[in-house]
C-alpha cells in the first residue's frame, strides 16, 4: 500500500505531503482543483514519461517520492532480479531537472524508466475510463482469465520452455546455415583431401625426394668421384691409409723412447681407424650405386605432383601444405560435428515441443474451466450496476502457434441489450459500458488474489445515485483485501471512505497552488453536503450527508 506521497514543483503543486492509510481513501474537490494533477504526480512515480511543461517553476527541480508498504506482496524476487535492495517499506523517488533529464531511484538504487514502470505495475493499479481500452486487448484478456484460473505457474513454465525452444531454434538455424555452406563445398573438400591423401606427400619429406633425385640424375659422376676418393685412400704407394700407417709406426717407435709422444700416437691411430671406416663406407656406397630409371621416373613424378599441389593450394613449402591438409581435415570434422549437433538439437526441440503442447493443453483446459464462474460473477455485478439485460461471453480457441502466454486466442464478446447478438467487445461496448465491465473484472480479481493498491479515477461519472451507491458497496468489498483510493464527484462514493482528502486551489499569495486537506468528521459532512448540492446551509443536505456517512 501507499503510505506516504510527496510531490514538489509539479503543475499547480508547490509541495504536497500526503499520508495514506489502509481501507478506502476518498479524494474529492471541485473540477480543476487538481485531482488529476495529484494522479499525474503519482504516475511519474510509476514510470510515466516526464514533460517539462508540468514543472511549476521551470528553473527548479521537480520530484515525487513515495513510501510503499510491500510486505504482503511477496515480490522480493523482483528486487533480486534487478539487483535492488529489498525493504518491506520501499522508497521510490523520481526527479526531473530543468534541463529535461529524468532520474529514478528505488531504495536509493538508480533505475531506468522501464524498470520503474515494471515495479509500478506491481504496486499500484490506476483505473480510469481512459484506461479501459486495455480491456479490448487479447493479451490483457488472457492475463485476466489466467488470474482467475490461477494459471501463473503454468504460464511461467510455458514461457521458460518457449524461450528455451526459441533459443534452440536460433541455434538450429545457425548450425544449419553453417552446415549448408560447408555441405556445398563438401564434395570439393573431399576431392582435395582425397588428392592429398593419395599423394602421400607427408610420408617422405620433400627435401629427401629432391636429394634422392639429385643422386639418381648424377649417379655416374658420383660413382667416379667416389672411386677416385677410394684410390686416394687405398693407393699402395702413396695412399692415405699407407701413409697413416707409416706415421703410426714412427710414433710408436718414438713412444718406446719417450712417453711424451703417446698422445700423438693415439691421435694418429684414431685417424687411421676413421680412415678405414671411411674407406669401407665409400666401398659400400659404390656398390649401392645402381641406376634405376623407374625410380627416377617415380621421383620426378612425385616431385612434380607435390609442386603441383604447392601451386594449386598457393603455398611455398611442405609445412604449409601440411597446414592445408589439416585445415581440410578440420572442415570435414566440423561438417560431421555440425551434423551431429543438428540431429541432437532436433531431438531436444521435439521433446520441448511435446512439453509445450502438454502445458498449452493444460492452460486451455483450465481457462475453459474458469469461464463459467467468471461469466456468472461478471453478469451478477453488471446487473447490480444497471446492466441487467447485458450478456457476456468468452471464446477460447487453441491454435498451433506458440506465444509467451500459450497457444490460445481469446475474445470477449458482449451483448448490451435483450435480443441483440454477441459481438466483439471493442466493436459494441460504449466507454461507459467498458468502464463498468473493467470495474466488474477488478472486483472479481480482488476475490481471487491480493491486488496492489488500486486507484479509481472518476469511474462513476455519468451514473445515477443508485448505481453510485452500488459501486460504493462493491468498493467496500474490495477494500477488505487491498488499499483503495477513490477520486470521485459522487457523494455516495465519497462517503464510504475511511479517510477523506479534499483537493482545493489556494490563490492567497498572488499565485494559484493546489493543496490537500485531511477532513475531520464535521468537515466531511460539509463536503458531502456540498457534493449533494446543498452545503452546510441546507439542513436537508446536511442530514442526507450524515446518513451517507453513517
Amino acid at each position: 500500500m501507499i503510505k506516504e506521497l510527496v510531490i514538489s514543483n509539479y503543475a499547480l503543486i508547490d509541495r504536497l505531503d500526503i499520508s495514506f492509510k489502509t481501507g478506502i481513501t476518498s479524494i474529492t474537490g471541485e473540477t480543476g482543483a487538481g485531482k488529476s494533477i495529484l494522479l499525474g504526480g503519482l504516475s511519474l512515480l510509476l514510470g510515466k514519461r516526464a514533460d517539462l511543461t508540468n514543472l511549476k517553476d521551470p528553473s527548479k527541480k521537480c520530484f515525487v517520492e513515495g513510501v510503499f508498504n510491500i510486505k504482503k506482496y511477496r515480490i522480493e524476487s523482483l528486487f533480486k532480479k534487478h539487483n535492488i535492495d529489498y525493504d518491506s517499506e520501499t522508497i521510490i523517488r523520481r526527479e526531473i531537472i530543468p534541463s529535461g533529464k529524468s532520474r529514478a531511484f528505488i531504495n536509493d538504487t538508480p533505475v531506468k524508466l522501464d524498470t520503474l514502470f515494471f515495479f509500478g505495475q506491481n504496486l499500484v493499479d490506476i483505473h480510469s475510463q481512459s484506461q479501459t481500452t486495455f480491456l479490448t486487448n487479447s493479451d490483457y484478456q488472457l492475463d485476466l482469465l489466467d488470474g482467475l484460473a490461477q494459471n501463473f505457474e503454468y504460464r511461467k513454465q510455458f514461457k521458460d520452455k518457449l524461450l528455451t525452444y526459441n533459443k534452440i531454434n536460433l541455434e538450429l538455424d545457425s548450425y544449419t546455415k553453417d552446415y549448408e555452406v560447408l555441405h556445398k563445398e563438401l564434395d570439393y573438400i573431399s576431392f582435395l583431401k582425397h588428392e592429398l591423401d593419395e599423394s602421400n606427400f607427408d610420408k617422405t619429406p620433400y627435401s629427401e625426394l629432391v636429394e634422392e633425385l639429385k643422386i639418381n640424375d648424377n649417379i655416374e659422376e658420383i660413382g667416379l668421384l667416389l672411386k677416385k676418393t677410394l684410390e686416394i685412400i687405398n693407393n699402395e704407394s702413396v695412399g692415405l691409409r699407407n701413409n697413416l700407417y707409416e706415421l703410426f709406426l714412427n710414433l710408436n717407435k718414438l713412444n718406446s723412447l719417450s712417453n711424451d709422444f703417446s698422445d700423438l700416437r693415439e691421435r694418429i691411430n684414431v685417424l687411421k681407424i676413421e680412415t678405414d671406416d671411411i674407406s669401407s663406407e665409400i666401398e659400400s656406397r659404390i656398390e649401392s650405386l645402381i641406376y634405376d630409371p623407374d625410380r627416377t621416373d617415380f621421383l620426378n613424378e612425385k616431385i612434380n605432383q607435390i609442386n603441383s599441389l604447392f601451386k594449386k593450394h598457393n603455398v611455398n613449402s611442405f609445412d604449409e601444405l601440411i597446414n592445408v591438409k589439416n585445415s581440410l581435415d578440420k572442415k570435414m570434422e566440423k561438417s560431421n560435428e555440425l551434423s551431429l549437433k543438428i540431429e541432437s538439437l532436433k531431438k531436444v526441440k521435439l521433446n520441448i515441443f511435446s512439453e509445450l503442447e502438454k502445458i498449452s493443453f493444460e492452460l486451455n483446459k483450465r481457462r475453459n474451466n474458469a469461464i463459467p464462474k467468471f461469466k456468472n460473477q461478471i453478469s451478477e455485478i453488471l446487473s447490480n450496476l444497471g446492466m441487467s439485460s447485458s450478456k457476456f461471453k468468452i471464446e477460447i480457441n487453441k491454435t498451433n502457434k506458440f506465444k509467451l502466454n500459450g497457444s490460445d486466442t481469446i475474445s470477449f464478446e458482449f451483448a448490451s441489450n435483450k435480443g441483440s447478438s454477441f459481438k466483439d467487445l471493442k466493436k459494441i461496448a460504449s466507454g461507459g459500458e467498458l468502464s463498468r465491465i473493467m470495474f466488474s473484472i477488478k472486483i472479481i480479481l480482488s476475490r481471487f488474489k491480493s491486488l496492489p493498491t488500486i486507484i479509481f479515477d472518476e469511474i462513476d461519472t455519468g451514473t445515477s445515485g443508485d448505481i453510485s451507491t452500488k459501486i460504493a458497496r462493491l468498493m467496500l468489498e474490495m477494500s477488505k483485501t487491498m488499499q483503495v483510493l477513490v477520486i470521485s464527484h459522487s457523494p455516495q462514493v465519497a462517503s464510504i471512505g475511511d479517510n477523506h482528502i479534499k483537493v482545493y486551489k489556494d490563490s492567497s499569495k498572488n499565485t494559484t497552488v493546489t493543496k490537500l486537506k485531511l477532513l475531520s468528521s464535521k468537515e466531511r459532512i460539509i463536503e458531502i453536503a456540498d457534493m449533494l448540492g446543498g452545503g452546510s446551509e441546507s439542513l436537508t443536505a446536511v442530514q442526507h450527508a450524515k446518513q451517507l456517512l453513517n
